[in-house]
C-alpha cells in the first residue's frame, strides 16, 4: 500500500498536478474532519436516544437518498462556486454513514457488558468511553471509511467538474473537458449558462 501511494505521488507530480491534486485533498479531509466532529457526537446522542433517534432517521434518509445536485444548486446560488461552499455540499452529501453507523455500534454493544459495567458501578460517562465506544470503534470506522469514499465522489465528480468551468482550481481542471450530451446536462446544474 505505501509503495502505491508513493508511485502515485510520485505520478501525480510528474503530470504536473501536484498543486490541483493537494487542492482536491485539503476539500475531502476538511470535510471529512467536519463529518467526523459533527456526525460521532450526533450518532452518540441518537444512540442514546431512541426518540430523537426517530426523528433525525427520516432526515437521514432523505440526505441519502436525494441527488446532490439538489441541495447543490441553493448552495451555489448564495454563496457562489469555491472552496467554502464545495465542502458545505460535501459535508451535507457525507455526512449520514458516519451517524448512522455511530448509532448502529453503539446499539449492538452486548447487553451482558452494559448490565455488567453497571453492576461495577460504572457511571454512564464511564460507560460510554470505557465500554460502549472501544466495542462500536470497527463499526465507527466502517462509518469513517463510507463517508470518506462519498467525500471523495463528491468533490472528485461534482465539485472540481463544476470548478473546472468556473475556471477555478481543483484535480479536475487540469484534464481536458468532456463534451458529450450527458457531461453537458450534469454540468447545467453548476452554471445556468450550460443548459443546452
Amino acid at each position: 500500500m505505501g509503495i502505491a501511494t508513493l508511485i502515485s505521488l510520485i505520478a501525480i507530480g510528474a503530470i504536473g498536478a501536484w498543486s490541483q491534486a493537494m487542492i482536491t485533498l485539503a476539500l475531502v479531509l476538511t470535510a471529512l474532519l467536519f463529518c467526523i466532529v459533527i456526525g460521532l457526537p450526533t450518532g452518540i446522542w441518537l444512540a442514546r436516544s431512541p426518540r430523537a433517534a426517530k426523528i433525525v432517521r427520516p432526515l437521514l434518509d432523505a440526505m441519502q437518498t436525494t441527488p446532490a445536485f439538489v441541495y447543490l444548486v441553493p448552495i451555489v446560488m448564495l454563496f457562489g462556486i469555491g472552496n467554502v461552499p464545495g465542502v458545505v455540499v460535501t459535508i451535507i452529501f457525507a455526512l449520514p454513514p458516519i451517524i448512522r453507523l455511530t448509532i448502529l455500534g453503539i446499539n449492538q454493544v452486548p447487553a451482558d457488558l452494559i448490565e455488567a459495567s453497571r453492576s461495577f458501578g460504572a457511571s454512564p460517562r464511564q460507560m460510554l468511553f470505557k465500554v460502549q465506544l472501544p466495542l462500536a470503534m470497527p463499526t465507527i470506522m466502517a462509518g469513517v471509511n463510507q463517508t470518506l469514499m462519498l467525500a471523495l465522489s463528491m468533490v472528485g465528480d461534482r465539485l472540481d467538474d463544476c470548478r473546472w468551468r468556473a475556471g477555478s482550481n481543483g484535480i479536475a481542471r487540469y484534464w481536458p473537458p468532456r463534451y458529450g450530451a450527458g457531461d453537458r446536462r450534469r454540468r447545467g446544474h453548476c452554471d445556468p449558462r450550460h443548459y443546452p
